[in-house]
């Protein structure tokens, strides 16, 4: 048995707490679920690192023309080193309080009907879906930041400015031009993230199926053989253009298709408390706080800020002078693409 505390007159097992709040983490989120995002023990390791920063260092793909063999034997076949590069990521730590106060919770009791509703016992057990919907917003800073790199360019596809509808929107021939950004490498992209505008109309233009799993459950959407993933926290941005009255604007839509791998994922164990409990008596309030620390990053573009506190911000991530392509733009398997709806 692990540390017991009461709160809300609830015992709670801070062990038990958390780890079933990181399985239901990963459990909530699409993009470890269809691996886009990838925890393994080498970036739990990263994560565990101290300062805001962690380096990731990697070998380049070996270079240079294979020659024919010296038959005279004098003459020496040349030599080439190895390249190396450097990718760096940011290290998280984040924390979360929620508070219920004793007149809500004898309310709850009231409203409900049942002496044994517990608001408080409701947070403890979703937990771990607040911090998945949190690593996504994570996740999402760092894209937005990142591909806003003037180094990023390779990776993105831009059709916001098309002046026929097919030219300008998501569709099948626009999505094969997006897949294209990584040349021989577009056939590994094998998920796409869009707003649920877009899934709207690919399903209106009959480009998406549902699949249902061989294990039973919910079937997954897919556009041909990419797994599709709707969030409605990606990037809608209205632009305007012309001078003067009257100005026309559009609304310029972010989806991303990613590789298997993408992003990194390591989940540390720290030195603070990663639950903890607290009472203000004089408010009536008792308070259950949520922490973690770990490693969210887009494998292959380097973080290079100096954030203002012990790690970055959304805001932070979200600022491209932060980011810096490491890898080849092929070897990145993430791909931005900006559009129109219509």
């Amino acid at each position: 048995m692990g540390t017991i505390v009461t709160i809300s007159g609830l015992p709670i097992d801070i062990e038990k707490v958390v780890a079933y709040g990181l399985e239901q983490t990963l459990y909530n989120s699409s993009l470890v679920e269809c691996g886009i995002m990838v925890r393994d023990a080498e970036y739990d390791a990263l994560a565990n690192s101290t300062g805001t920063t962690v380096k990731m260092p990697f070998w380049k793909d070996l270079q240079g023309d294979s020659e024919v063999l010296p038959s005279d034997g004098s003459t020496a076949l040349s030599t080439s080193d190895i390249g190396s590069g450097l990718d760096a990521a940011a290290i998280n730590h984040r924390g979360k309080a929620f508070k219920v106060n004793d007149l809500v919770k004898e309310l709850a009791k009231t409203m409900a009907n049942d002496p044994k509703a517990d608001p408080m016992a409701v947070i403890a057990t979703r937990i771990g879906a607040y911090w998945s919907m949190e690593y996504q917003k994570m996740l999402l800073a760092c894209l937005k930041g990142a591909f806003a790199a003037t180094s990023m360019a390779g990776n993105v596809l831009d059709i916001s400015g098309g002046a026929a509808a097919a030219d300008r929107t998501c569709n099948a021939d626009t999505l094969i031009d997006a897949e294209g950004k990584l040349g021989d490498r577009g056939s590994s992209l094998q998920a796409i993230m869009i707003h649920s505008a877009i899934e709207r109309k690919l399903k209106k233009d009959d480009l998406i199926d549902y699949i249902k799993p061989s294990e039973g459950g919910k079937p997954l959407a897919y556009y041909g053989d990419k797994r599709v993933i709707v969030n409605d926290e990606l990037p809608v941005e209205v632009v305007e253009s012309g001078e003067g009255a009257p100005k026309t604007s559009k609304t310029v839509y972010t989806s991303y298709l990613f590789g298997n791998g993408a992003v990194a994922l390591g989940e540390a164990t720290p030195d603070y408390p990663a639950l903890e409990t607290d009472r203000e008596k004089l408010k009536g309030n008792d308070i259950l706080i949520s922490r973690r620390k770990n490693l969210i990053h887009p494998r292959g573009i380097k973080f290079k800020g100096s954030p203002a506190g012990v790690s970055p911000t959304n805001a932070e991530f979200a600022t491209g002078t932060n980011w810096e392509r490491a890898y080849e733009p092929k070897h990145i398997r993430i791909v931005q693409f900006k559009h129109l709806l219509a």
